[in-house]
């Protein structure tokens, strides 16, 4: 626990000093709250979530959530009750989504910024782990989600954007970076 804090100090420091905004991620240790909370006390104050239910057990145990619903959507019977977590942005992979996203919120008096999962067919993609809003149609599918009264459109994402690469040894891009950058231009 003391070198999972001591790490999270040297990281959160590290992206002050470049200006990146950090979230952690709890699926590597179980999603255990006591090792959250040193990550957060050290100073990554946020979570990302990949799943409702891992954002719902970290919610109960005080931890912020900052990202929720980046490689599983929230499920419709539960978008009000993430949205009490206040994430500050939740990925959506559709039009569908996205109206969910907003029908909840304006029931709520809010805005949700949201981030917007764009694939090509290049992309790599862990199996099970597909969906998104293809680029060749993202134009049209964002002008539509745009419209949508409480939900504000901040930003595209993807996953996996880098891996390693046992040939070089280096952390390499994936074509999912390409995408991502072609779909925020």
């Amino acid at each position: 626990l003391d070198m999972v804090r001591k790490n999270a100090e040297l990281i959160s420091k590290a992206g002050k000093e470049h200006g990146v905004s950090l979230y952690f991620m709890t699926k590597q240790f179980g999603r255990n709250p006591v090792i959250a909370r040193a990550i957060s006390e050290a100073g990554i104050d946020k979570a990302v979530a990949v799943d409702f239910n891992e954002a719902r057990k970290l919610y109960r145990n005080g931890i912020k959530i900052g990202h929720l619903g980046h490689l599983v959507q929230i499920p419709k019977g539960c978008m009000k009750e993430a949205l009490k977590m206040k994430p500050e942005v939740v990925t959506c992979f559709s039009v569908d989504m996205a109206k969910e996203l907003s029908d909840a919120a304006e029931e709520m008096g809010i805005v949700q910024n949201i981030l917007l999962r764009v694939i090509d067919d290049d992309d790599y993609l862990y199996p099970g782990q597909g969906g998104g809003i293809k680029l060749d149609v993202l134009e049209v599918v964002a002008k539509r989600i745009k419209k949508l009264p409480n939900v504000n459109v901040v930003g595209v994402t993807s996953f996996p954007c880098f891996l390693y690469n046992e040939q070089t040894g280096r952390i390499e891009p994936t074509n999912n970076v390409g995408t991502i950058i072609k779909a925020a231009e």
